[in-house]
């Protein structure tokens, strides 16, 4: 799957690729995110060994779903964890102009609704037109024109009031400047304040990219590495396709590798539930010419295709083994 075609499903919504886009940044700051969606809601809960820095967070994640605007996503839940159960931190934010369809039975409530209050906008709707009826023979009749003459002589002569202060005001100032006894000009205040103001806006954006920045130690052994490892061995020196190492749940968009022969895993960042991993293979094409490429694998906590066959087939000692030998890891997406 190309990076274009994780693009385009992250914009139908689909939650695999909406948590691919968002990690290839994340996982380099020692963090990494898992995505679900339950109606119009999208939950992301971002895992780190270290409390994430909540305003940098936050600006990356809005600023981008703000340009992703996924379809049937309107709300956004993000929550900070570590280890433990209870989260660093919680926020939520709208995705300003989302493509959220009503279902029926909303429409149903809305409509049912609307012939409950008919005869109360009716009759409202009579009181507004008569209302109306009634200032426009008012303005009409020699009255109501002496009322709007005052009104609009009123108005005007506040307008030449407020000149008239502006330019004694502005005056005032010149003289002020020009004056030979001021050793230097005083910053009016409000300018003043609006420079302190971005200044300490810039500042504190800086401290923010400084934090998100912070580079993470790796722990010594990442959950996950070694099944991973064992996938890219099988299929680069016991000739496998590897398709009984993808999980059962995605088997239908499992695919393999033409002839790799050897690999290089270039990083590796996991939680305890997902990882995402980049490795470079090298491999050939059907007339043999030799290619090196770089892929992203994504693996999460779950059966494989080959326990789920087993298991299928009765045989739960043999399944067992299996999960046992991947602890539990089975490989969810392959991306170029």
């Amino acid at each position: 799957m190309t990076t274009q075609d994780i693009m385009k499903s992250a914009k139908q919504g689909n939650t695999q690729a909406i948590a691919s886009l968002i990690n290839q940044t994340l996982q380099q700051k020692g963090m990494i995110a898992t995505v679900t969606k339950k109606g119009v809601q999208l939950n992301i809960k971002v895992q780190s060994k270290n409390v994430p820095d909540q305003n940098s967070v936050m600006k990356f994640l809005k600023g981008g779903l703000q340009k992703l605007i996924p379809t049937g996503i309107s709300q956004v839940q993000v929550q900070a964890i570590g280890s433990e159960a209870d989260p660093y931190w919680e926020e939520s934010f709208s995705i300003a102009g989302a493509n959220v369809s009503q279902s029926s039975s909303n429409n149903h409530k809305q409509i049912n609704k609307s012939k409950s209050h008919t005869s109360k906008v009716s009759v409202n709707a009579k009181v507004d037109d008569s209302l109306l009826d009634s200032v426009i023979c008012f303005f009409k009749s020699r009255n109501g024109e002496r009322v709007a003459i005052s009104a609009a002589t009123f108005i005007a002569t506040s307008g030449l009031w407020l000149i008239s202060i502006l330019a004694v005001n502005n005056l005032s100032r010149f003289f002020t400047v020009a004056s030979p006894q001021a050793d230097q000009v005083e910053v009016p205040e409000a300018v003043a304040d609006d420079q302190l103001s971005s200044s300490s806006s810039s500042e504190e954006e800086a401290q923010n990219i400084e934090a998100i920045e912070e580079v993470v130690e790796e722990p010594e052994s990442e959950p996950g590495e070694a099944f991973l490892t064992q996938y890219l061995d099988d299929i680069t020196t016991s000739d496998l396709s590897g398709i009984g190492h993808w999980c059962a749940e995605t088997e239908s968009s499992a695919s393999s590798l033409f002839s790799p022969r050897s690999y290089e895993i270039l990083s590796f960042f996991s939680s305890e539930e997902i990882g995402r991993a980049t490795a470079r293979i090298e491999s050939s094409n059907k007339g043999g010419m030799p290619i090196v490429k770089t892929w992203n694998f994504y693996i999460k906590r779950g059966p494989t295709v080959n326990e789920s066959r087993l298991r299928e087939n009765g045989n739960a000692g043999a399944a067992d083994q299996v999960n046992q030998k991947n602890e539990n890891w089975c490989l969810s997406m392959l991306v170029e």
